[in-house]
């Protein structure tokens, strides 16, 4: 395997483990940097190798409608995944 594919992957699974330790710690703060690290990824992955393809808005789109549902998941559905128990 590729060194490269190896760090990137390295790179994706650190905003991922952010996201986990946030549902299992009911933290919003590690979600919130667990997102903005995915959308990070997601966005150089996009410039890196989609850059002279058709496809390139297309995927674009899919992260930023991607981005917008998360927000609403979030609001609807944020207030139970994140309360804590008294």
């Amino acid at each position: 395997m590729n060194p490269n594919v190896l760090f990137g992957l390295l790179y994706l699974a650190v905003p991922l483990a952010f996201i986990g330790i946030s549902i299992k710690l009911r933290e919003a703060v590690f979600l919130v940097f667990g997102a903005i690290g995915f959308y990070i990824y997601i966005t150089r992955l996009v410039f890196d190798y989609f850059r002279d393809t058709n496809y390139f808005p297309l995927i674009l789109g899919i992260i930023g409608i991607s981005a917008i549902l998360l927000a609403v998941f979030f609001q609807k559905y944020g207030l139970r995944l994140f309360r804590r128990g008294v």
